[in-house]
């Protein structure tokens, strides 16, 4: 039987807000997510909102994510669903790919065939979900670059995937770190990690290890590894021209989730301090965007 999830393709409101809408569908074989405990349970035949039938069976289910179900509210698979200028609005839809590996049929088709199971769920992006249930055909997966690498790098890598229409579906490595995190995708997690990992660079590093993704609690490791990445750069100049500004408002209570790094950071200061090490220069009180980290 084929299942079809439908996860969120774009913002409702402006970005900030934690309320997403319009859904769109993602169409795969029941007994590959059945592999996955998480899967496992949302299919099964008690979960309140598994529906059979065409797409219209999902006409009396929510399609929101309201607040507190999205946790992730800077969700660039999200951002990057707006500018899908290909996709259509109503219903869009990728034929499950064949469990040999072969491509050929992962093209954007509508779909209409009834004796399909439906499930809504509100709290992963499309795109995240289209490459998670790729993943999960062909062990393949392409990851996006950082926004911290910068928006422009961003948009040129996301055009010259989206107009391949046999190219890996791509998504961002820190959406599928949060999804393979809630599914307990333990290999996918690790795979996510450190292609997050490989972007890290003391160009990006601050933003990265001050965002809200990274204080999320779940993500100890990557924390703990980030935070590292950050004490190996302090001397660099790219974090010494902007970390200061960050600790600064940090302490003025801009970034409260930045608590715990903060503490971290300035015990590790004094304590180069200390040894002679000279610490970064006191806070400019300048203004660095941290608004989409």
């Amino acid at each position: 039987m084929s299942s079809c999830m439908v996860s969120h393709g774009d913002p409702l409101l402006p970005k900030g807000s934690v309320v997403v809408d319009r859904p769109q569908p993602v169409l795969a074989i029941s007994s590959v997510l059945r592999e996955h405990a998480y899967f496992a349970s949302l299919l099964s035949k008690n979960f309140s909102e598994g529906a059979t039938g065409g797409l219209s069976g999902l006409s009396g289910l929510s399609s929101r994510a309201e607040e507190g179900e999205y946790d992730y509210e800077s969700d660039s698979d999200l951002d990057d669903c707006e500018e899908d200028k290909d996709v259509d609005e109503t219903v869009l839809e990728y034929d499950a790919v064949p469990s040999n590996g072969e491509c050929s049929s992962a093209t954007p088709t509508l779909y209409s065939q009834t004796g399909c199971q439906e499930v809504l769920i509100r709290n992963v992006a499309f795109r995240t979900l289209r490459a998670f249930v790729f993943y999960l055909y062909t062990n393949k997966l392409n990851f996006m670059p950082l926004i911290s690498e910068g928006d422009e790098a961003r948009r040129v890598e996301l055009r010259r995937l989206d107009a391949d229409p046999y190219a890996i579906p791509s998504c961002s490595p820190k959406s599928m770190y949060r999804f393979a995190d809630l599914c307990g995708h333990t290999t996918l997690q690790a795979y996510a990690f450190d292609a997050i990992a490989a972007r890290l660079s003391p160009k990006n590093i601050v933003k990265e290890s001050f965002s809200r993704f990274t204080s999320m609690s779940p993500y100890k490791k990557l924390r703990e590894h980030e935070i590292s990445v950050l004490r190996q750069n302090l001397s660099h100049a790219d974090v010494a021209d902007i970390l200061p500004d960050i600790i600064g408002r940090t302490v003025l209570g801009e970034f409260p989730h930045a608590g715990e790094l903060l503490l971290s950071l300035l015990s590790f200061l004094q304590a180069k301090d200390q040894s002679g090490w000279e610490t970064v220069h006191p806070p400019s009180w300048g203004s660095t965007d941290v608004s989409r980290w």
